[in-house]
């Protein structure tokens, strides 16, 4: 069960996360591209994304194109980060490569508490605050002497409103009320776009970003809206 009460099988969920991710990479979703990855047939996926559009957190049209819904992008972005932080703690502190961390990541998300998480995170917290060469040092003890697997780059995606002044990134992709939306595209706020946060008044409005060399205030609502990845 997610944070929001809402009760998914872990197949459901598995296919929010793949919609998040593949909106992270892609402008477009669609039907094809889920089932890619998930790794499943067509068939299989249509009856997903139909069970997720009944449950409210899917829009799915005609023309083949997935998208989330306000709740289904919560809930999705929650998945995500589970599967990301589990796999930070699998790689970072137990020594896991990362393509291992992963595929552990994938089984422990589903059986993971959020509690038990919380903590699990909570002592490497603790430990670095201590010592940070202690979780360095175990880390590189666990690895294995043959492990050569290429490291990826660890992707950390959330609100731009949530961002500090000083913090740069990418947009991933912009949701929200379909005005908003529209707004914040034509202001140039599209996918793959480079950017820095200036200044973030008090209360959170304005907030002031670097972006294409000028500079744009928006709203709180309208930096709500947009999901991205930070540097």
């Amino acid at each position: 069960m997610t944070k929001s009460g809402i009760t998914l099988t872990s197949s459901l969920e598995d296919y929010l996360e793949a919609i998040y991710n593949l909106k992270i990479m892609f402008p477009e979703v669609r039907m094809k591209d889920i089932a890619d990855r998930v790794s499943v047939r067509m068939p299989a996926a249509t009856k997903a994304i139909r069970t997720l559009t009944a449950k409210g957190l899917v829009l799915h049209d005609p023309s083949e194109k997935v998208d989330l819904t306000e709740t289904g992008l919560v809930l999705a972005r929650e998945i995500t980060h589970r599967h990301q932080a589990i796999k930070s703690f699998l790689s970072k502190t137990l020594g896991l490569s990362e393509i291992d961390a992963d595929e552990e990541a994938c089984e422990m998300e589903h059986t993971f508490k959020p509690n038990t998480l919380k903590r699990a995170m909570a002592f490497v917290d603790f430990a670095v605050s201590r010592d940070p060469s202690i979780i360095a040092d175990f880390a590189e003890k666990m690895k294995e002497a043959a492990d050569e697997d290429a490291i990826e780059r660890s992707v950390t995606t959330t609100q731009m409103n949530k961002l500090k002044p000083g913090q740069s990134g990418r947009i991933a992709f912009v949701s929200g009320e379909k005005a908003i939306r529209k707004r914040l595209l034509e202001m140039g706020l599209v996918p793959n776009t480079l950017f820095e946060v200036i200044r973030v008044a008090p209360l959170g409005d304005p907030f002031e970003i670097k972006v294409r060399g000028y500079f744009l205030s928006l709203r709180k609502e309208e930096a709500k809206s947009i999901e991205v990845e930070i540097d």
